[in-house]
């Protein structure tokens, strides 16, 4: 999850200074919940990044994520007695990032919360909680769709899509194949971490499941309409009943999540840009790092300022600091799949 247990309420007066309490209003465990648990179906790309957590003393916006190489096979055999003349060099590959703050904030009037009778405050930290989780979720995609390898129906960097070139199994089929050949490891959102985690616009979802293929290996895995044991090898799609949180199914190695937020760009046609993801394809820096923490500030009517100098106005917003990065280009592929 990308908004950890730690987020923190920040409640101030309008002039600056930290508010007085008043945890039945302000601070209370509903609106912490409420901000750290809103990962929903339009947030699925919130769980890819690979969490990584600050050292202790890092002070710098600019961090910096190596990823090393994996080691070869040894099959020399050591001398009795002798020491090895050379150690071996471990390759590897640095990525740096900056850490940005984002956020936003509503304004309402100091009277507002006493007189709306839909519960003001449940709305405005719902909302915020939303907006921060979708923002984060954007942010994930977005880098993302700095990936260099694009699967088509034509396969692996095939160049432009053609009409009719819509998401079908074979495109799962030709990522599993990629990240195979490049021992590329499962991800550990996916059940008992076994699978690829694929997130599919549900427009492709559809295009994917009308194929015959898919309704044959779904035919074959519920046979009599019994729903399949999760213990499946991920070589056909698992029976609906099963699937974790709203998945149409799994394919190939692929464990597949819907969400709209997914963009679409032109190459050679309209196409929607879907995803998928190996263990170490992205990173982010995880939210409870101390400089991470994301933040309500509930800022409610007080001293007067020039602002407001009657005190006649609060705001709600929301704030955090974060930094996402693709950390193995290898492990990420876009599904380029035609509207039609």
């Amino acid at each position: 999850m990308p908004l950890g247990p730690t987020a923190a309420i920040v409640e101030r007066g309008t002039g600056g200074g930290t508010g007085s309490t008043n945890p039945e209003l302000f601070v209370n465990a509903w609106i912490l919940r409420k901000f750290v648990e809103t990962l929903d179906f339009n947030a699925q790309l919130a769980k890819i990044p690979r969490t990584d957590n600050l050292p202790v003393a890092q002070g710098a916006d600019v961090i910096r994520w190596i990823q090393f190489a994996p080691l070869p096979a040894i099959t020399a055999t050591l001398v009795e007695g002798t020491d090895p003349t050379n150690s071996q060099a471990v390759p590897s590959t640095q990525v740096e990032a900056t850490i940005v703050q984002h956020g936003a904030y509503i304004e309402t009037s100091d009277i507002f919360p006493m007189v709306a009778i839909t519960g003001s405050i449940a709305a405005m930290v719902e909302r915020l909680a939303r907006q921060a989780v979708d923002s984060v979720d954007t942010l994930i995609r977005i880098e993302a769709t700095n990936a260099t390898n694009l699967i088509s129906a034509d396969g692996l960097n095939q160049g432009a899509v053609a009409g009719g070139d819509i998401m079908d199994p074979g495109m799962l089929r030709t990522a599993s194949e990629f990240f195979q050949t490049n021992n590329v490891d499962t991800h550990p959102a996916t059940m008992g971490g076994r699978f690829y985690y694929t997130v599919l616009h549900p427009v492709s979802s559809w295009q994917l499941q009308a194929n015959t293929d898919w309704i044959a290996a779904l035919t074959q895995v519920n046979v009599g309409g019994q729903a399949p044991a999760l213990d499946q090898d991920g070589s056909m799609t698992q029976g609906a009943s099963n699937i974790w949180n709203g998945s149409p199914g799994i394919y190939a190695g692929h464990q597949i999540a819907l969400s709209t937020n997914i963009d679409e760009v032109t190459n050679g046609v309209v196409v929607k840009n879907n995803f998928s993801f190996g263990r170490e394809a992205i990173a982010h820096v995880a939210l409870n790092s101390n400089i991470l923490k994301p933040e309500i500030i509930i800022r409610k009517p007080g001293p007067t300022t020039l602002s407001s100098p009657l005190g006649m106005r609060m705001t709600w917003g929301w704030k955090i600091n974060y930094v996402v990065k693709i950390v193995d280009d290898d492990q990420l592929v876009i599904l380029q799949a035609s509207l039609t």
